[in-house]
């Protein structure tokens, strides 16, 4: 009877640890998605994702100093393409600063397969909360370096 008492507790303890460490975790994404949604840059993870051709674009970052990313929005696409062509040609062609955009919507994916080739790359797809870090700076006027 004592061991049914004393394996109860331990499962008690254990499933409380649990039940604390679910929490944490929670709470840590709560955090997370609040940080992006304010546009803090510190939530930008990883450039990396999937481009508008349907390859996976891994390691953007490799051998680069600085990425600059942008939103590209399906509205104002050509003219976003145009400023960011003219940027990525300033930047130069030394490989220490690369621009990296990102489509807000699958219509802008769509629309970039169609172009002729750019001067950077272009993902469609990426990791959630940067994406979101990303859309909260370009609505405040911002992109992120």
């Amino acid at each position: 009877m004592a061991q049914v008492f004393l394996l109860i507790a331990i499962l008690g303890y254990y499933g409380w640890a649990q039940f604390k460490d679910i929490m944490m975790i929670k709470q840590w994404r709560i955090a997370q998605e609040n940080l992006a949604k304010r546009g803090d840059s510190r939530i930008f993870r990883s450039a990396d994702g999937i481009d508008v051709y349907g390859t996976r674009a891994g390691s953007l970052s490799s051998g680069v100093k600085r990425n600059v990313i942008c939103l590209l929005r399906y509205e104002s696409l050509a003219s976003d393409l145009e400023m960011w062509r003219k940027v990525s040609a300033t930047l130069g062609s030394d490989g220490q600063t690369k621009v990296i955009g990102y489509c807000d919507s699958q219509q802008c994916a769509e629309s970039i397969k169609t172009m002729p080739t750019l001067p950077f790359i272009v993902l469609a797809y990426g990791e959630a909360s940067s994406i979101q870090a990303l859309v909260s700076a370009d609505e405040k006027g911002n992109a992120i370096l």
